[in-house]
């Protein structure tokens, strides 16, 4: 009787272990990092088993959102219209019954900054300028002043305080193993015309690429417009 109790176990483990080694691996090697931007679609592949299927995201269940997740319950997980707030982990958990659920290897959404915006403090003479833009994870932020029409680096910190009245066009880079974007504290004044007038822009002078925006999206140039 030991013997056959002892022997049922043993099969117990070889077939957990059986299970892990079939579906861990297999799902370790299809679960990988994504890296896109907003508006990007992306897709997590868990791997085809016969077994009910669970997707995380920061280690909650997730459940479909129609025109925005879809898959929540099925081998391949997919996201449309990607958010600045999907970044975050992934993970699938398979189950195909007593004994035979694993969880995945997490893999991590990163979605390049976007939405950058400075605000602009100021406390007697010192003035705080704070740089912020959705996406991650770890968003990383450089500090660059203007002066004779180039950019020079000036701090690494989200926060860059000035002991004296802003008096240069001052510029934040964020960035992240997505993508980066910039933001700068130059102004473009509101224009006022009528039809058939002519008006202009002025962006300032830097030693860079330049690219117009009309209602986000960028321009090109019309002949004669």
């Amino acid at each position: 009787a030991v013997e056959e109790s002892t022997s049922s176990t043993m099969r117990f483990f070889v077939l957990q272990l059986m299970t892990y080694l079939l579906l861990g691996s297999t799902i370790a090697q299809e679960l990988s990092d994504q890296f896109t931007n907003v508006g990007d679609n992306v897709t997590f592949n868990c791997g085809e088993f016969d077994a009910e299927y669970v997707w995380l995201y920061n280690n909650t269940m997730l459940v479909d959102e129609p025109g925005h997740i879809s898959g929540a319950n099925s081998s391949v997980l997919y996201i449309t219209n990607v958010t600045s707030t999907d970044w975050g982990t992934y993970g699938c958990y398979v189950n195909n019954g007593p004994g035979g659920s694993v969880n995945s290897d997490e893999a991590t959404l990163h979605v390049s900054p976007h939405n950058a915006v400075i605000s602009e403090e100021t406390v007697n003479n010192t003035v705080t300028l704070t740089c912020y833009a959705d996406g991650g994870p770890g968003n990383y932020y450089i500090w660059f002043f203007l002066w004779n029409g180039r950019l020079f680096r000036t701090s690494t910190s989200e926060h860059l305080v000035l002991s004296s009245p802003r008096r240069s066009t001052y510029v934040c880079r964020i960035s992240n193993r997505a993508g980066f974007v910039n933001v700068s504290t130059l102004e473009v004044s509101d224009q006022f015309a009528n039809v058939g007038d002519s008006v202009s822009f002025n962006c300032g002078e830097f030693d860079a690429e330049y690219v117009w925006l009309y209602n986000n999206t960028m321009l090109v140039d019309e002949p004669g417009h």
